[in-house]
Formats: C-alpha cells, structure tokens, sequence
C-alpha cells in the first residue's frame, strides 16, 4: 500500500469498544418491566403470605416447606436492592430533550481514580426484564424440585391467546397473581417462551434430568 494514500474510512472511524465504560453492566430497573411486581425490602421473610403459600401447596398438591422456600427465593427476586437487571452502560452525553426526559435511568460510575462519570444504558432496546425471567426461574426450580417435569399442553383449537395449559402454566400464573399489584396474569405465550428460556439455563448448568430435557 503507498504511504502517501489517504487511510480508508474504516481505520478512520473509532471502534465502538474502545471506551472501557462501555464493557460495563449496572443495574436498572424499569425499562423492560412488564409486570406490576411488588417490589419491596422483603430480606428473608419471602414474598408471599403464610395464605398464600397454604393456596399453593394445597392446590398444586406441593409439600408446604416447598412453597415457603419459594417465597422466600421470590423475595430475593423482588427485593428492592436486588440488583436483577444488569445492563451494559455508556457514557451520558447530556444536553438533549430526550436525555432530560430519562433522567430515572442516569446513574453514576466512579472511575478507578475516583472521577464519576454520568451513564446511561447502551440499547434499551436489547435490555430483557430480568426480574420476570428469575420470577419464572424461581418457580420452574421449584415445580422441578417437586418432582414435576416443564411440560406445557398446547391447544391450537382455542384462541392464541389461550393455547398455553398445563400444572406448570397455571402454577406460574397463580403466583404471578400474588406478586402484583394489581393482580395480573401473563401472556401465555410470553410465558410458553421464558419457560424454554429457562429450560435453555438449567440444561447448560445441567440441572435437567434427561426424562426432562425433551
């Protein structure tokens, strides 16, 4: 290549990951939130009430201590300094309508020599509600440990909206209802699509029986 050649427009442009800040996740909450959880300092009394780990236990046939495990596993989920929602940062160059409007997800990352640099997450676009998905998590482990296996029945004879069934969906959706203020329930396919995704995390940390991996 002759020396004298102006550098090509690639070697030009900075890459994206040249800002060290931008390899790092801080915690946000909000910007996926798709369900009203209560979110609260609930340390290790659980997230349910002694009434509803009774409702569960007897209506999904489950050993009380069972249930009481899960409440309290949910109440680290929705703990209000649990730090869930983990999300890649950039620097916050201010000064636009749009940043002052989103003044909730700036934070504050302090540098190595102690400066503090204004961040924001990098694509809120990309950010997954992770609370929902440990939510799931949680109950899943639970259902698994009780011996069940995460299963869902598909009826394509009903509408889309309700062709997820099964112990595991309702399960799921029970407790759901008691973790959100309003009470609320969740797409089924919404649900039918976290369920693979935590079938996805149990098989890689090989916490799947093979019966229960198909």
């Amino acid at each position: 290549m002759n020396s004298d050649e102006p550098p090509s427009k690639k070697s030009e442009r900075p890459s994206h990951l040249e800002d060290p800040v931008e390899l790092i996740y801080m915690h946000f909450d909000g910007i996926k939130q798709t369900l009203p959880f209560r979110l609260a300092d609930y340390g290790d009394n659980g997230a349910l009430s002694e009434d509803h780990i009774e409702i569960l236990a007897q209506s999904f046939q489950l050993d009380t201590n069972l249930t009481r495990y899960l409440s309290v596993l949910l109440g680290y989920s929705l703990d209000i300094d649990s730090e869930v929602n983990l999300v890649r940062i950039r620097r916050d160059d201010g000064g636009t309508k749009r940043h002052s409007q989103e003044n909730r997800f700036r934070k504050l990352y302090f540098e190595e020599d102690g400066t503090s640099v204004p961040v924001r997450p990098l694509d809120k676009r990309n950010v997954q509600d992770e609370r929902r998905l440990k939510v799931i998590e949680t109950c899943c482990y639970i259902w698994l440990d009780a011996g069940r296996p995460l299963t869902i029945t598909t009826r394509p004879d009903k509408p889309s909206s309700e062709q997820r069934e099964g112990e595991l969906i309702n399960f799921i959706q029970d407790v759901v209802s008691m973790i959100t203020t309003p009470k609320c329930k969740m797409s089924g396919e919404t649900l039918r699509r976290d369920i693979e995704r935590v079938r996805r995390r149990f098989r890689r940390r090989g916490e799947l029986d093979p019966v229960d991996q198909s």
